[in-house]
């Protein structure tokens, strides 16, 4: 009996070792910490015209813009693209389209604090389809994105 019940057991631990790439194509979509709807996957090329426009103008300002990668947690409702502006880093969060952005935008609070405690002062924009958040204290890049991006979301103290 004690054989037959090892036997088993090895069979069954075998099993759940097996290599399967069942997996390997399909999409995986976390959910997202503030709601328990799914995630939409962002745009990692920035095809979005409004990324591309806000990366272009960065440049053209004199900031050297390098894409880091694509964040795997979020707190809106698509994960972000990171990048560092000289030494900054800013997230991009691409949205589908304008109204999903301005939905999405009106939930973050005035002092951007009402989400999350963040290690320095937000900074939160939107333009078109696109919220950009730049968590940090650099006074060029904070006089230059409202230039570039319109007024924050957030109040700068």
């Amino acid at each position: 009996m004690k054989k037959m019940a090892f036997f088993i057991l090895i069979v069954l631990f075998l099993s759940g070792c097996t290599s399967s790439n069942s997996i390997t194509n399909k999409t995986i979509i976390k959910s997202n910490p503030r709601n328990s709807s799914p995630t939409k996957p962002v745009n990692t090329d920035a095809k979005n015209t409004e990324s591309q426009n806000f990366i272009q103008s960065l440049e053209d300002v004199g900031y050297t813009v390098i894409k880091e990668e694509t964040g795997d947690w979020t707190f809106l409702s698509v994960y972000p693209t990171y990048y560092t502006v000289d030494s900054q880093r800013l997230a991009i969060y691409e949205y589908q389209n304008e109204e999903e952005a301005i939905k999405e935008a009106q939930g973050i609070s005035k002092n951007g604090f009402g989400m999350i405690s963040w290690v320095d002062k937000p900074h939160f924009y939107r333009k078109g389809e696109i919220i950009v958040s730049y968590i940090g204290s650099d006074t060029k890049l904070i006089i230059d994105l409202p230039k570039i991006l319109g007024k924050s979301i957030t109040i700068n103290y």
